[in-house]
Formats: structure tokens, sequence, C-alpha cells
């Protein structure tokens, strides 16, 4: 979750995008069928992401300046987290239903059952899947009812996108650029090659796939073939042949003048609708037609019916080839099934690697790509390894021996099951162990490794020598089980990065206590950023904070139940959040904020057990942005707490559905930015002009209630 963790806003539609091509994929799909599932839902979360998705463009824009918007896009990343982890699911039941379902040799078995158990476990029951899905489309759906109070404008077409994912396709191909797809190709020309026999007038044929999948490129491989069949053999297999770029926004008058104009007519652009529908229906008239409209995205079935009138008189044969990455699209108009486009082969995967590498190692565009080939240790001059956003389950073996690397995004660990006693190197195992990392000495910026709950052997964890790695930047460490494990103690007391650290994120971690290095004699005394998620055993923190993180400026503490406590004093920290940590929030009166004198953004969020907040003398006077989230007993703020603020301006608060009024005292004069979500009773009370709580609010510059 790391590249989620940290994309800025701007990149948050390429993430819809990548999730809303998952979601539209045939796997989905297929498993929601299989499973006689709801997929209604499915539809409606489709939808509703996509028109989530239109109002990034102006959101990004207005985040900086208005506070509430910048709430907006928190809230939208979260639920993108939870989509993400939900797709994840499917994509696991998925694999291990087809893996039951086809018969296979003991040996494979043992592999791919090997494989099953390295991937992130299936936390979720079936039956907990539909509600699942429920809760994310609600979260979403509420988002999208915001857009009014936020003052947010959608953009032309479906996702804003960015700028280099905005370019035309042509029917041009560079073959050597192009890896595996040989029976693809085959099936495709089979569908569209025509038989005067049997064949229809028209038939639409559909390709679908994730983004970056090659569906353009297959569709412009086969209409390169077509045309040197034609060649090679001196006969037309079509009278006419027109390639179109159709992209997000559904232009049916724009999209018909291209089609016109590649069929023969090209001086077209100053034609009134009527004229150019009439002219087209002319020239296909009597002709065997293969027309390649390729990345739509439009599900309008009126549209489609327009297109399509004048294709009514061609010869019998015709074709129009679809490229989508939408299943629903692929429906509206197919006369054949989807062609849906699958991963590629392990070999193809070692291609499309080497060009990459010769490229600069940048994996970001191929977010269909959930492996990498085995050979990948060849790649010896390799710098660069850029996985962010792709769904990589493993690292293949030997990724030590790329020595020369110096950027690696993430490093997802093998299942080993034995120790470093075994002196012949021959474990049972999949993928990369930890050790290779150690073999990795120049790597810089950012690193996320996951799945440390494979770690078997605890020295093993030291041979990855993260002390060694000085030009680190940020560091996240992610285990996957959840267990009250004291081998993820032994295994975290082997992992102490360099003291350059400047971010560092446990996440799923066991452990009742901290790491021994953090009180050791070299602690990471540069660490800004401490971002603890999912440590569900986790007691306290050592003591002397802040002679041990003199630098740590921001303190993020999310779903660790067990922190009762811990010695904030003397700490310069500027921001500070505390998430679904029912001990540490019980015990908030001891929490000594008021010490710290910098500190200016402060959250509380997830628990049922806050009636009044905050406590008098809690909070620092330091204080300019106060967010509280999801208090479901919350009923009224304490004045006294408030009062002190004289630095507040923004509050925020959020889904605090028994909150019932403000302080009859008012807010804190300083206050410029004030906004209310998701609290029924309160915003009731907050309504313009007659709202009994209007006068307490109505002189805030921007204030926002949903």
């Amino acid at each position: 979750m790391m590249a989620l963790a940290l994309i800025g806003e701007s990149l948050l539609s390429a993430v819809i995008e990548v999730l809303v091509d998952r979601i539209a994929s045939s796997e989905v799909k297929d498993f929601f069928k299989r499973k006689k599932l709801d997929d209604g839902q499915l539809r409606k979360l489709e939808s509703t992401m996509t028109s989530v998705g239109k109002l990034l463009n102006d959101a990004e824009e207005k985040h900086i300046t208005h506070p509430a918007v910048k709430g907006w896009l928190d809230n939208l990343k979260d639920a993108l987290y939870q989509a993400d982890d939900f797709l994840d699911e499917i994509a696991y039941k998925a694999l291990q239903l087809k893996f039951e379902a086809e018969p296979q040799s003991e040996t494979f078995s043992d592999q791919v059952r090997s494989f099953l158990t390295s991937l992130v476990p299936c936390k979720k029951g079936m039956g907990e899947m539909q509600p699942e899905l429920k809760k994310i489309l609600q979260i979403l759906q509420d988002l999208l009812k915001q857009k009014d109070s936020l003052h947010l404008t959608e953009s032309v077409g479906r996702i804003p996108l960015l700028p280099s994912q905005k370019i035309p396709t042509t029917a041009l191909v560079d073959e050597s650029d192009v890896f595996g797809r040989k029976d693809d190709r085959k099936k495709i020309m089979a569908l569209l090659l025509p038989d005067d026999a049997e064949g229809r007038q028209l038939d639409v044929v559909p390709i679908v796939g994730m983004g970056g999948m090659g569906k353009t490129t297959l569709a412009q491989l086969v209409y390169r073939e077509i045309e040197l069949l034609e060649d090679r053999n001196g006969t037309k297999l079509f009278d006419l042949k027109a390639w179109v770029h159709v992209s997000e926004e559904f232009n049916i008058l724009k999209v018909t003048r291209d089609i016109l104009k590649e069929v023969g007519l090209p001086k077209c652009d100053n034609m009134t609708e009527n004229q150019i529908h009439c002219e087209l229906e002319k020239k296909l008239r009597g002709n065997r037609v293969l027309v390649v409209l390729d990345d739509v995205w439009s599900e309008d079935q009126a549209a489609w019916d327009f297109l399509l009138k004048p294709f009514m008189s061609v010869r019998k044969g015709s074709k129009i080839l679809v490229t989508t990455r939408s299943g629903t699209v692929a429906s509206v108009k197919s006369t054949f099934p989807s062609y849906p486009l699958q991963t590629l082969s392990d070999n193809d995967c070692w291609l499309v690697l080497a060009k990459v590498a010769f490229d600069g190692g940048n994996f970001s565009e191929y977010p269909g790509l959930y492996k990498l080939p085995a050979g990948m240790g060849r790649l010896i001059n390799l710098r660069h390894l850029d996985i962010t956003g792709t769904r990589l389950l493993e690292m293949p073996p030997q990724m030590g021996k790329l020595a020369k690397l110096r950027t690696l995004t993430s490093f997802s660990l093998g299942n080993h099951q034995s120790g470093s006693g075994n002196q012949s190197g021959s474990r049972n195992q999949s993928g990369s162990s930890i050790e290779e990392l150690g073999k990795l000495q120049h790597l810089c910026g950012e690193l996320c490794i996951r799945n440390l709950q494979n770690v078997v052997d605890a020295q093993d964890a030291s041979k990855a020598d993260l002390k060694g790695k000085a030009d680190l930047e940020s560091l996240e460490l992610l285990w996957e089980d959840d267990t009250n494990n004291s081998l993820h103690e032994r295994v975290l007391d082997q992992l102490q990065p360099h003291v350059n650290l400047k971010i560092l994120r446990l996440e799923g971690y066991g452990g009742t206590r901290f790491p021994v290095w953090i009180g050791g004699s070299n602690p990471p005394s540069n660490l800004r950023e401490l971002d603890l998620h999912r440590c569900l055993n986790l007691e306290s923190f050592p003591e002397r904070m802040h002679s041990l993180m003199p630098s740590l400026v921001r303190l993020s503490l999310s779903n660790c139940p067990e922190l009762q406590s811990f010695p904030i004093r003397g700490l310069e920290l500027k921001a500070f959040s505390v998430t679904n940590c029912k001990q540490l929030i019980r015990n908030r009166r001891q929490w000594d904020l008021r010490s710290l004198h910098s500190l200016s953004s402060f959250t509380i969020a997830m628990c049922d057990e806050v009636e009044s907040f905050p406590e008098e003398m809690l909070l620092p006077s330091s204080l300019t942005t106060l967010e509280i989230r999801h208090l479901s007993n919350l009923k009224s703020l304490d004045h006294r707490g408030l009062q002190h603020l004289t630095s507040l301006r923004e509050l925020q608060i959020w889904h605090c559905p028994n909150l019932q009024t403000l302080p009859e005292e008012g807010l804190p004069s300083s206050l410029s930015h004030l906004f209310i979500f998701k609290c029924n009773l309160l915003k009731e009370r907050c309504k313009r002009p007659n709202g009994e709580d209007w006068l307490k609010v109505s002189h805030i510059p921007y204030l926002y209630i949903s």
C-alpha cells in the first residue's frame, strides 16, 4: 500500500483508472457469476468511481486553499485503499478456484500451492464479500454527494488523465516492441477473416483487458497482418478499412467523421451531421468493411445506435473490432463473446523486462503485471526498477545479482520454509529471500519490504543489511499474518536501518514492543515521520522518545488497540494522528499534548467511547488544524477544551452521528474553515438561516456542511 499512501493527489486519477479496469475485468465478473454474488453493486461501484474521478481535476486545484477539499481527497484515498484490498481478495479467491477446478500433476500442484501461500492471505469469508462491496460503494457515493457543497465541477470525459496518457493511437505498430500474443493474434484473426458462406453482414468483436495489457497492440498487429495478407495474395479481404482512436470522450460526430475520412472522403470537416452520416452510408454501401475502434469507454446505447446506422448496407463479412477496458462496453453491441486478454507468460514477461530495463526500468505503465520473470538476475547492469502500481506477488529468485540497483520501490518476499542452517543453499522456497536485499548496497530513496511473515529465521533478516544502506530515506515494513508472534520482534530487531532514515512505517507488526535498536547506541535520530498501522499487540513506546528521535515531526498511530501510552514530552511534533487505538484514546488525559509547543495538526478518529471532546487543557494552543472523525458516540464539543485554541483556523468533524450541538459559547474566534460531514443532528441545527446553531457558524468565511 505504500504507493497509494505516498502518491500525490494529482495521481489519484491514474489510481482510479487502474481500479476501474480491475472492476470491469472478466476475472472479477466471472468470480461474481461463479459465486452467485450480486453484480449490480459491482456495476454501481464502477460507475460511481468513474464519476468521482471526473471531480479530481477541480479538487486538485482547490485542495491547497480549501481544507475541506483536502479532507475530501484524504477520504477518497482511504476509500481507494479499501477498494484495492477488496479486489485483492477477489484475485486471491479467483486464483484458488481456478487451481482447485483444474486437474494438475503433483509437482505442479505443489508449486501452485506454494505460490498461493505467498499471496496476501485471504481475510474475508465469502459471506463478507457483498457487505464489504456495499460499504465501499456507500463511502464513494457519499463522497460523490459532497460535490455541490464543495463546489466541485466535473471534467469533460471519463477520468481526467495525465497528459502522457492522452497520446492517440494509429494503425502503425513497431513489432520489435511486441512480446507474446501469438496465440491471441491467431484467435482474433480467425474472428475477423470474412466467411462468405456463413458470416453475418456485420460483426462487432470486442477485445477486453486492463490498461497496459496490450489490447491496442494486438489490434494493430491483426490490422497489419490483414494488410500483408492482401498484399501477398493480390486480393482484398476488405474493400475498405479504417482505424479510429476513440478514448474517454465518445464524441459521436468526430468518430463518424474520422471513419469517413479513413474510407476515402478526407474533406468533410465543414459538413453537417446529416451530410456526414449520409456520405458515410454511401461510401460503405455494398463494401466489405473493417473498422477498428480503439480505446472505447462509452456505454451509451443511443450513441452506438447512431454510429452503426451507416453500416446497415455493408457487404456480408464486415467487422468492427473494439478495444475496451470495460466488459459493459463490450456487451453493448457485440455479436461475439468478449475476448478477454490475459497476463503474459513467464517467457514473455522476461522479454518485456529486458525491453523495460533498457528504457530505464519503469514498470509503472504495466498495472496488469503480476510477476517478474525468473531470469531477472541476468540484468546485472540494471539501476532503476520502479514497480509502483503493479501487482507483483513476490520477487523472482536471485534478485541480489542486480548489485547496481539504485531504485527498488518494493521487495515482496517469497515463501521460505527453512532457516539459514542449510549450507547447501537448497531450500524449500519460492521467490527471493530477504538475504538478497543485502547484496543491493546502493539502494536509495524509498523501499517497501512486504511479506515479512515469510522470514522464518530472524538471523536471515540481519543479512538484508538495512543499516548499511545510507541513502534510503523511506522504509516500509509489512507483515500480513497479524499474529502475536515473538518471531516478529526478533525479525524487526535485525532490520535496523541506517541512521539517515527519515520515514519509517510499520504495518501488521505482531510484536508487543519496539525493536531494541530504537533505544540502542545508534538510534534513528534523523527520523522525521513514524507511522504505525495495524500493530495489534504493541503495548508501549520506549522511554526517552525525545532523545531517541529528536527530529520526529509527524506521528501517525492507527489500529493499535493495545497501545496504552507514549512518552511524548520533549518531542517537536508538528502533526499527530491517532485512529482506532482504544486504550490510547481512553487514556488521553495522560497524553500531555500541551507540552508539544510546535504541534499544529491533530486528528482523533474511530472510537466509540468518547462522548465529549476535547477535555479542558488537553490540546496545545499552537494547534491550527483539528480533525474529529468517526467518533460514533460523541455528543458534545467541550468549550473548555476549545476556548484556549487561539490559533485554530480549521476544524473538521466527520461521521459523528450523535453530535447534537455546538458549544453554547461558540467556536474559537480564530476559526476560518469549518467542515461538517455526516453529522445529521448537527447539520439540522446549523442550517441557514433558522438553525439553532446557525449564528454560531455564520461568521466563518469557509463553511461546508453536508
